[in-house]
């Protein structure tokens, strides 16, 4: 009987011991468990932080890649903007060329303009002092009556006979009109016949040219022409001659060639074109 009891008491002990153990490991689960559940709550919270992390990180490469290509973007604006400035420095440089070569072409400008003004004063006065030349050469002042000698007979202005004409100039295939006309008898004569001439006549076909002679005595021939007197010497030769301008075309040096020309045929007494 004290054997069983005995051994009753060792189960008994043993099942507290175990049952003691038992509760030890539920307690020790238990706070493994709470343990574990925090952790997980722990992990879950990283997990989330994680989630909001990556999310950032994401969302930072966008940025990155978005300011990335803002940077490129403002690159290329920069270069644009630097060429730009540059073309415009080359158009102001080209423009400051420009306004100094202006300003130089307009000085030159100037220049010219002051010398043309000051030759063009010059011509003004040479020709004004011309003008009251040729006026006072033109109508020189009348001799007074006491300069005539008393026993000079007034001068005879005669028509001249009209010269012939070579044949074959008038009416011919050949003929051309010469401008030389005699004022009293309207003939035509050529070029030497004009030079032949004893004294100087007027054109009637150009009116504007005029040649004014003066003989001894200070009469004016203008319009008629002087004959050889009886002993066929032509008469004196006038003092002075004065020719103006003749129409367009007709030059004044021609006219005074022809003159001089004509006054030679007449010293050297030929009958040839001079």
């Amino acid at each position: 009987h004290f054997d069983t009891s005995t051994s009753n008491l060792d189960v008994s002990a043993s099942v507290d011991v175990t049952i003691r153990y038992l509760k030890d490991r539920i307690d020790r689960l238990e706070a493994d468990k709470i343990a574990l559940t925090n952790q997980l709550g722990d992990h879950s919270r990283c997990s989330h932080k994680l989630e909001e992390a990556q999310a950032e990180i994401t969302r930072l490469q966008r940025r990155i890649q978005e300011v990335e290509e803002e940077k490129k973007h403002l690159e290329g604006r920069l270069l644009s903007q630097r060429q730009l400035y540059l073309s415009h420095e080359e158009s102001i440089a080209s423009k400051d060329r420009e306004g100094r070569g202006l300003r130089n072409k307009l000085a030159s400008t100037e220049l010219r303009i002051r010398e043309r003004e000051s030759h063009l004063q010059q011509i003004t006065v040479s020709r004004s002092t011309t003008s009251r030349a040729s006026s006072s050469f033109l109508n020189p002042p009348a001799p007074p009556p006491s300069s005539l000698p008393p026993s000079a007979p007034p001068p005879v202005s005669l028509p001249l006979p009209p010269l012939a004409v070579p044949e074959g100039s008038i009416g011919s295939s050949s003929f051309h009109p010469s401008p030389y006309l005699d004022s009293s008898s309207s003939m035509i004569y050529t070029e030497a016949e004009f030079l032949r001439r004893p004294t100087v006549t007027v054109f009637p076909a150009f009116p504007d040219l005029l040649t004014h002679t003066t003989v001894e005595g200070g009469s004016d021939t203008s319009g008629s022409i002087r004959s050889p007197d009886m002993t066929g010497e032509s008469p004196p030769r006038p003092e002075s001659r004065r020719i103006l301008p003749g129409p367009a075309g007709w030059s004044a040096r021609r006219t005074r060639e022809l003159v001089a020309n004509r006054k030679l045929a007449n010293d050297k007494r030929v009958d040839t074109l001079v």
